[in-house]
């Protein structure tokens, strides 16, 4: 499909610059590649925007495209309109009312985990009995199988000796990288297909994981961080007690816990040791090549990798019922961004409600303070009316 295109490009271009030149069948190059590379990038523009998020515990029921960001949660699936604000629910049953009990095939109300947003669609698995093992593509109304795994570990059998072949999964440039408690295989995205075979990565869980390269970072229930070259097998031990981790353009970054709070890291590859940048913050950050987004208890801030300067971003919101937006327990801020995406999302959780616990979303604009405020609906009134629902 993706051939095609760029072969019609190529045509289409020749034939452009052919007649716009002065001698008959006398063809521009120059020309003709400047726009040859702008069609490319838009082909490839059109054809990646899909969330390629690494696997993060904890983050698994969100996602986003450039259009849209997703919360699926347990009896609630959402999405958000970025460019609106309008939030949604994700069912695409006519007249369904969303009750568990009534609504036959109502997709609020499946099991889900690890969704994958794409520009027309999203890959999802399921921990429900029989589709354990699958991954699934939804678009639209329609939901079909694309992918399933057929390997489980020894710790799987022993762990989830009910697991069916269960996985996580977390996608970069073509390549899907299944992961189980602790292996992983990799699949071509355009095949769905297996490119090598399981890696066994020792005898603990596997909590987080990203890739870099040829190296496959990852961290433990152990806490324990480790780089697995995918060229030579190599598996190295580099840190101890790091709950999160990303990998960036001039190294490793990641958080080494100290209790409720810690501090951020940087492993420069190649490097043997690892520089400190920040302390006294909590888990949630993120690392572009110019900054850090992190949190801390006096609030979200921008640092500067440059000249180590610190920004607070200003995250306010007025709901309808006049009361303005505050972060109750900054521990429960979710910071989820990628490579590909020109914007941090900030998503609030911190406030407790009977509907669910997330009240509002915060689109940062990457390596500057400029925010954008989209209320989620959910609000706990000062009176105890819990979980009311004051804006859509």
């Amino acid at each position: 499909m993706k051939r095609s295109r760029i072969l019609s490009v190529i045509l289409a271009l020749a034939l452009s610059s052919c007649s716009e030149s002065s001698s008959p069948g006398y063809v521009d190059v120059s020309s003709l590649e400047e726009k040859y590379d702008s069609a490319l990038s838009q082909i490839f523009t059109d054809t990646v925007d899909i969330c390629d998020s690494p696997l993060v515990f904890g983050h698994w029921g969100c996602s986003y495209s450039s259009d849209s960001f997703i919360i699926c949660e347990s009896g609630s699936k959402e999405s958000i309109d970025l460019a609106s604000g309008v939030v949604s629910t994700m069912c695409d049953v006519p007249g369904c009312v969303h009750d568990e009990n009534i609504s036959k095939d109502c997709f609020v109300y499946r099991h889900i985990n690890n969704p994958v947003l794409t520009r027309e669609g999203m890959y999802f698995t399921e921990y429900s009995d029989n589709t354990k093992g699958k991954l699934f593509y939804k678009s639209g109304g329609k939901t079909e199988t694309v992918f399933r795994n057929d390997f489980r570990s020894d710790l799987d059998r022993e762990l989830e000796p009910g697991g069916m072949g269960s996985f996580r999964f977390f996608m970069r440039d073509g390549v899907m990288y299944v992961m189980g408690l602790n292996w992983f295989y990799t699949v071509d995205i355009s095949s769905m297909t297996k490119t090598c075979e399981p890696v066994l990565l020792g005898g603990s869980q596997i909590f987080n994981a990203d890739v870099y390269g040829d190296v496959f970072y990852y961290s433990n229930e152990n806490l324990e961080l480790y780089s697995y070259d995918m060229k030579t097998g190599g598996n190295k031990k580099l840190a101890d007690k790091v709950w999160k981790l990303q990998p960036c353009r001039d190294g490793l970054y990641y958080f080494v816990t100290e209790g409720s709070k810690g501090s951020i890291e940087l492993l420069p590859y190649g490097a043997s040791e690892s520089q400190q940048l920040l302390t006294d913050v909590y888990s949630e950050f993120y690392v572009t090549d110019e900054s850090i987004y992190c949190i801390t208890d006096e609030g979200t801030y921008l640092y500067n990798k440059s000249d180590r300067s610190k920004t607070r971003l200003a995250l306010s919101l007025t709901y309808e019922n006049g009361e303005s937006y505050a972060c109750e327990r900054p521990e429960l801020l979710k910071l989820i961004s990628c490579p590909s995406s020109g914007y941090v999302c900030l998503l609030d959780s911190s406030k407790e409600t009977d509907v669910r616990a997330t009240n509002a979303l915060f689109c940062i604009k990457k390596d500057t303070a400029e925010v954008r405020a989209i209320s989620l609906g959910i609000y706990l009134q000062s009176g105890g009316d819990k979980g009311r629902i004051i804006s859509r």
